[in-house]
């Protein structure tokens, strides 16, 4: 996907999103480092009414924009590699999604709400396996309305042979 083609989302649409994309998605968290040490924990929700049960604890009421399904991605805690391979099998699954014809949107905000000691269990209570932090969430679906971001203006790159 070219950088400049980037969607900014404001809302999806209420249309599910077919289950050979979601394998698809699933999909491209495999083989995301060489030790095939999966450092990652991934809880998909589908159901609208926990969806926004979840954006209630979150100070930002529409946090997953609407959509349909969304993603909450959990890396192990430990070493900084776990959080850069949880990293890389999110920026995966936003580039699969986008190559399907999904739109994408990333947010760690809710973060804040897994993490957070007052909710200690909702991780568990979502199927968390013990060991792990929040590090955000994958809004899955097709927009509603977004605009193209601006070209890239000035120089914002720089590359030394």
């Amino acid at each position: 996907m070219e950088i400049n083609n980037r969607k900014i989302i404001q809302s999806f649409i209420d249309k599910p999103i077919d289950g050979k994309l979601i394998d698809a998605l699933i999909e491209s968290f495999s083989d995301v480092n060489g030790a095939k040490n999966e450092s990652w924990f991934l809880v998909f929700i589908y159901r609208k009414s926990i969806i926004r049960e979840i954006a209630l604890l979150s100070k930002n009421k529409d946090i997953f924009k609407g959509a349909n399904t969304v993603v909450i991605a959990f890396a192990k805690k430990g070493p900084i590699s776990n959080l850069v391979d949880a990293a890389f099998a999110i920026h995966n699954m936003i580039d699969t999604a986008t190559n399907l014809g999904l739109d994408a949107y990333y947010d760690d905000e809710i973060s804040y709400v897994f993490n957070d000691p007052t909710y200690e269990k909702l991780g568990e209570v979502c199927g968390v396996k013990e060991g792990y932090m929040c590090v955000g969430s994958i809004s899955l679906g097709y927009a509603l309305d977004y605009k193209l971001e601006d070209k890239f203006k000035g120089d914002v790159i720089s590359i030394i042979l």
